[in-house]
């Protein structure tokens, strides 16, 4: 079992040298995820994935939603005027605002 865990550490570390030494900062994380790379069979996710290049701090080109959202004030708009400004996704607004407790106005509609 040990030698199972050391192994697979071997194998990460080994993935992040390799990232390391590519230019991945014009990349998207899908992008990076696809590359054809030893060791990258071991995600099984694109969270998990994501996760991985947090933790050693291996650079990706973030979403433009990221950046738009960045030099917004949100705390006074609403989902729908955020999504108008922004664009992308709704879905993946509504994650990203969500996983870094980005606050804004909510709108709570009620059937009469």
């Amino acid at each position: 079992m040990r030698k199972k865990k050391t192994l697979k550490r071997d194998r990460r570390l080994q993935l992040v040298n390799t990232l390391r030494s590519m230019d991945t900062s014009a990349m998207y994380i899908k992008e990076i995820w696809n590359l054809p790379l030893e060791g990258m069979d071991m995600f099984r996710n694109y969270k998990t994935f994501w996760c991985f290049l947090q933790k050693f701090n291996i650079l990706y080109k973030k979403n433009e939603v990221q950046a738009k959202i960045k030099n917004l004030d949100t705390s006074s708009m609403t989902m729908n005027e955020i999504y108008s400004i922004v664009g992308g996704k709704k879905k993946s607004l509504v994650n990203l605002l969500c996983e870094k407790k980005i606050p804004y106005k909510r709108v709570i509609y009620r059937k009469k």
